[in-house]
């Protein structure tokens, strides 16, 4: 596994407000070059970075178990995944894993910021969302927090780009794991629902079914996507509609002999 070590040289060049791109629930993200970013877990580690000479605690020795391993899984994975920035190694401060080496997404910006052009460029990137989620699930990595901050858009060809695949909202199993699939489905589905639900805020006068219909949405979807707690085979039956071209038809994995689903 790549390794960075926090030094005090980085934590002077690197951790400072001029590098800093965004923070989520468990930890900071910072610019390291113009390929790469350092996601640092403050949430855990904090007063450890700036007193790194004590003895760490319980509970940071475990935290730092857990994410060791989770990053270790994750880049096994690496090679076999190729629609998701997965983690590319760990930083470590006296040995302890203390965070995780990321791309860096030039010229990108959240889907909660973006302006669509057209329907057909709506569609087309809930499609590729669609693809990203499936692809993690097949080799059962499941990101069960998927939402509007986790989706990068890049600018020039609005492609989408799933991302903070390394915290604790991300399940990764050796075999398919059903709880976890479908709550990973379900907030995707959430996902989709509320942009739609955003774009009629948009448009106070139009009806929920004007909204999907000018997203070109099948009318026997309306009534599904109108729900708030749809079944599993709903989800199913929804994002196969999204993903005509069937990508989990071919999905082999070094650990895996047969799709989730």
């Amino acid at each position: 596994m790549r390794e960075i070590i926090l030094t005090d040289e980085i934590k002077k060049t690197v951790l400072t407000p001029d590098n800093f791109l965004g923070k989520g629930n468990e930890g900071r993200v910072f610019k390291f070059s113009d390929t790469e970013t350092l996601k640092i877990y403050y949430g855990i580690f904090r007063d450890y970075i700036f007193n790194s000479s004590r003895k760490p605690n319980d509970i940071e020795v475990e935290a730092s178990e857990t994410y060791h391993n989770r990053i270790l899984d994750l880049e096994l994975r690496q090679n076999l995944i190729g629609r998701t920035s997965l983690p590319k190694g760990r930083v470590t401060l006296n040995g302890l894993t203390i965070g995780c080496i990321l791309k860096y997404h030039d010229n990108h910006f959240p889907l909660v910021m973006h302006y669509f052009e057209s329907d057909e460029t709506v569609l087309k990137t809930f499609r590729e969302i669609c693809k990203s989620v499936n692809e993690l699930t097949t080799y059962c990595i499941y990101p069960t927090d998927v939402h509007e901050q986790n989706v990068l858009i890049e600018k020039p060809t609005s492609t989408p780009e799933l991302i903070d695949v390394d915290g604790e909202y991300i399940h990764i199993h050796d075999t398919p794991d059903k709880p976890d699939e479908e709550e990973t489905y379900h907030k995707t589905m959430q996902l989709i629902i509320n942009y739609i639900r955003l774009k009629k805020s948009n448009n106070p006068l139009m009806s929920d079914e004007e909204v999907f219909e000018s997203i070109h949405l099948a009318p026997q979807y309306i009534d599904l996507l109108l729900k708030y707690n749809p079944s599993y085979e709903e989800l199913i039956d929804f994002l196969n509609y999204c993903l005509t071209d069937r990508v989990l038809e071919k999905a082999p994995t070094y650990r895996l002999q047969n799709k989730p689903f």
